[in-house]
């Protein structure tokens, strides 16, 4: 492959600038013909940044050293780095991956808007329910309580019904067949009174499955039943099903809540990572281009 006759001119021109500079030794003094040839190989050797010889070869070494044209050839494939371009090329890389870490955090911020919100829209159903239980309470009026609790042998709804209150207002704990005596006087003279001011049980969710499974599955209570046994019964009984509604729609909306603020929470910690990650790259960006703009114009060449 030839060379454009400009490629020695140029290194001719930046050899003679280069001299002029004092950034290249001079020719020896009374340098023989083949001594001055094999100067001119290793100053322009030095300009290209290719291998340079270190020693005064005899005529068989200088006849067979490389001309300046054949230099050029070879400057693709040089057999080493000089400062410079291994500065370069660290400065390079570490700008290509500060890119790199900001188009991930501008991928992730563009996450934010997807991450799931679920939680604050259920919380108007919750409401809703919590509502329907404290009008469902006020529908139980005095002489209705006083009907139940002069009960004596009470219908096996309507006793069941008080059960279930019982329960419900003793933390969930379903006991069997208690005392009709003792459960009509906590939950009609000790309970519904507390009820009637907007206090609502607290529940879990395995306690509302516990208790719907002890009163309600089978058809062993319903609405219908319970209305036919007994009137006050049945608002009680309406009360306590909106009760139930009510906590497993609030467990619901806490598990929920739970697993979107975990899911934020690891948004977060990739975001402030990323975001210290990348003012480290900044740092060693600057960092880099100083190194290389310090470095002086020998590193320009391969040792």
């Amino acid at each position: 492959m030839g060379v454009k006759a400009g490629s020695a001119k140029c290194v001719d021109a930046r050899m003679k600038e280069s001299l002029e500079a004092g950034q290249l030794p001079p020719p020896p003094p009374d340098a023989t013909h083949e001594e001055m040839r094999l100067y001119e190989i290793q100053t322009a050797a030095r300009i290209l940044g290719v291998q340079v010889p270190q020693h005064t070869p005899d005529k068989t070494d200088v006849a067979g050293s490389p001309s300046v044209e054949q230099i050029h050839q070879n400057r693709a494939c040089p057999p080493s780095k000089s400062r410079m371009a291994i500065a370069r090329e660290d400065f390079m890389t570490a700008e290509s991956d500060l890119v790199l870490l900001r188009e991930s955090l501008s991928e992730l911020q563009q996450q934010e808007a997807s991450l799931p919100s679920e939680a604050e829209g259920m919380k108007a159903r919750v409401e809703e329910c919590v509502s329907h239980a404290r009008m469902m309470v006020k529908k139980l009026t005095e002489p209705q309580l006083q009907e139940v609790a002069a009960l004596q042998n009470p219908p096996p709804a309507c006793q069941r019904t008080v059960e279930m209150v019982y329960a419900m207002l003793n933390e969930g704990k379903v006991v069997k067949k208690p005392p009709w005596s003792t459960a009509r006087r906590q939950v009609i003279f000790e309970m519904v009174p507390s009820i009637q001011r907007g206090t609502l049980p607290t529940l879990t969710l395995p306690e509302v499955e516990c208790i719907r499974k002890e009163f309600m599955e089978a058809n062993t209570l319903t609405p219908q039943i319970v209305k036919r046994a007994n009137q006050a019964c049945h608002a009680l009984f309406l009360w306590a099903s909106a009760v139930l509604t009510a906590m497993e729609e609030i467990a619901k909306v806490t598990e929920v809540a739970a697993a979107e603020a975990q899911l934020r929470a690891e948004w977060e910690e990739k975001t402030l990572n990323l975001t210290i990650d990348i003012q480290a790259g900044k740092a060693l960006v600057h960092a880099k281009k100083q190194h290389m703009e310090s470095l002086p114009f020998e590193a320009c060449f391969a040792d």
